[in-house]
């Protein structure tokens, strides 16, 4: 009953966190600079590119069950708190993974806040197609 709403759901975070990704490098590109610095070579890294695929679609999926099973039908506000909650717990992983690495203070913060605002983003998406009909 739910599998159209649940898989199209998955499919607009999974856009929108994409998007988010694609559009940050050339925003910040003296940011973004240092951290391409420190990745393996081409060759190296392409391995792990599948595997990192997987990471985040697992993540998503386990965000949007985690909604299912805790959604009181309060509406998009519900979406975006949900949101902000993973966000945070995610951008507080990402913060120290930016820490450990040799990158600029400034990517790190870059980083955290854009964790939350692509966060709070699929939250409302989430709400917005796991809703009861």
């Amino acid at each position: 009953m739910y599998v159209k709403r649940i898989a199209l759901a998955l499919l607009f975070v999974v856009v929108i966190q994409g998007v988010f990704f694609a559009l940050l490098p050339p925003l910040f590109p003296e940011q973004y600079g240092a951290f391409f610095e420190i990745l393996r070579p081409d060759l190296q890294s392409a391995p792990n590119l599948m595997a990192i695929a997987v990471g985040y679609l697992v993540t998503i999926s386990l965000a949007c069950f985690v909604f299912m099973k805790a959604y009181q039908n309060k509406g998009l506000a519900e979406g975006a708190r949900f949101g902000l909650v993973m966000g945070s717990l995610l951008a507080s992983a990402e913060w120290f993974h930016s820490i450990i690495l040799p990158l600029p203070l400034d990517f790190a913060v870059i980083t955290v806040i854009d964790t939350i605002i692509v966060w709070v983003f699929s939250g409302i998406v989430l709400a917005f197609f796991l809703k009861p009909k």
